[in-house]
């Protein structure tokens, strides 16, 4: 292997098993020791490729928390198809697949946002997949309309912050209920909203 591709391949280690620990145990929880011995590196090793922990958590954001969402419930809202049924397809699918642990455990964004909010350095990457993620669902309401799939008087901007909102605030549900009960009432009636716009 040469030598830029393992460090790339360090680096990322770094990341991927920082993201486990700030998404399991929370990031002021996190040290910089634990990452390092997750993945059996050297302090020294850490400090080749970040600064400190702040650089670090940004490289997170900006990769493994983005990247979650882009793929799950971006990505899919630019499909060729019926423009509701991609949007009920997006956000039912995504809310079944979630595993026992990361029910238990709720959003990574959503964490990340409460840990991190009085930090201002980290808003903008932060705001930036919501962003994008609204910008995704205002694209598929706007071609819904066009499609005539929806009515012409739906604001698409109330709209696209009112879903993710929702889908957040069910995922912070999840972590403290004993079942699914509610998340399975949240995909049926999320689904009905959608189809009533």
């Amino acid at each position: 292997m040469k030598q830029q591709e393992k460090s790339e391949s360090t680096r990322q280690l770094l990341i991927d098993a920082a993201y486990n620990l700030f998404y399991t145990n929370g990031l002021q929880k996190t040290s910089i020791d634990n990452i390092t011995t997750k993945v059996n590196l050297s302090r020294g090793a850490f400090y080749h490729h970040f600064k400190d922990k702040k650089e670090l958590i940004l490289a997170v954001i900006k990769t493994k928390v983005h990247s979650r969402i882009y793929d799950t419930m971006i990505s899919p809202l630019y499909r060729e198809g019926d423009p509701v049924l991609l949007l009920c397809d997006t956000f039912s699918k995504r809310l079944k697949s979630f595993t026992k642990n990361e029910k238990e455990l709720g959003c990574p964004l959503n964490k990340f946002i409460t840990e991190l909010n009085s930090y201002k350095q980290y808003n903008s990457a932060l705001m930036n997949t919501i962003n994008e993620w609204e910008k995704a669902i205002k694209y598929i309401l706007i071609r819904a309309k066009k499609e005539q799939k929806i009515s012409f008087d739906t604001n698409v901007s109330a709209t696209a912050l009112f879903l993710i909102s929702a889908y957040e605030g069910i995922r912070t549900i999840r972590k403290i209920d004993e079942n699914d009960t509610k998340l399975n009432e949240f995909i049926e009636i999320i689904i009905k909203y959608i189809m009533s716009l």
